[in-house]
């Protein structure tokens, strides 16, 4: 337990250091910086408010950005009743929050299942992301929207990946197939798991609103 927080903690730290760092120079200042937080905060009120819109427009737009919104919701659920115990009081999840990580895991799974099915397409690699990841390999030039396309679209699917592990840790130990011991590596696992999707969905986030949100034409191609 204890190495486990160390490591989630020096691993979350470093990684909204770097966040930070990020935003500061982007946009100049601490100020700027919030003011673009609030505004970022604020979009899943915009998005419901101009749903009628959005619907007459494009439907499938509309349930894209709905279903990143939700998932976005539920992960951020699961991430503080699952992690806030952890760093923040050293102990297992028990009580409230536990029921509120049990309730709310089935809709990130049906979320995030239907978060894939929406975005795939649009998120799939092609021969330019190839070639940027050749140029980086080829110590070649390359422009910043071509490597933040691919670091966007590597963690989409990454934490599509990790999603498999985190939840058959989960639905594994609810058979009688393991010991004590095992109930323990599963537990390990699951949470090392949740540890690294957090991570890159952190960083995917961060990827959407700071950059492709910005300027969706560089970033999104049908």
């Amino acid at each position: 337990m204890t190495l486990f927080r160390t490591i989630s903690g020096l691993a979350l730290l470093l990684l909204f250091a770097a966040l930070a760092y990020d935003l500061k120079r982007q946009w100049k200042n601490w100020n700027a910086v919030r003011e673009f937080l609030v505004s970022q905060m604020r979009l899943p009120l915009l998005v419901w408010q101009k749903r009628q819109a959005l619907l007459a427009e494009n439907i499938l737009l509309f349930a894209r950005r709905i279903v990143f919104l939700l998932t976005v919701l539920v992960f951020l659920l699961l991430a503080i009743t699952g992690f806030v115990p952890l760093l923040v009081l050293g102990d297992h999840l028990t009580g409230i929050l536990l029921v509120i990580h049990v309730t709310v895991a089935p809709l990130f799974a049906l979320s995030l299942s239907a978060l894939a099915l929406l975005w795939a397409h649009r998120l799939r690699f092609l021969r330019s992301d190839g070639e940027a990841v050749r140029g980086l390999i080829n110590n070649r030039y390359q422009e910043k929207e071509n490597i933040i396309r691919f670091a966007w679209k590597t963690c989409f699917w990454l934490v599509s990946v990790l999603s498999l592990p985190l939840m058959l840790t989960v639905i594994l130990g609810l058979y009688p197939l393991f010991g004590t011991e095992g109930e323990e590596v599963l537990i390990r696992l699951h949470g090392y798991s949740a540890l690294f999707l957090m991570l890159v969905a952190i960083v995917h986030l961060y990827l959407t609103i700071a950059y492709v949100k910005q300027s969706p034409e560089q970033f999104v191609k049908e």
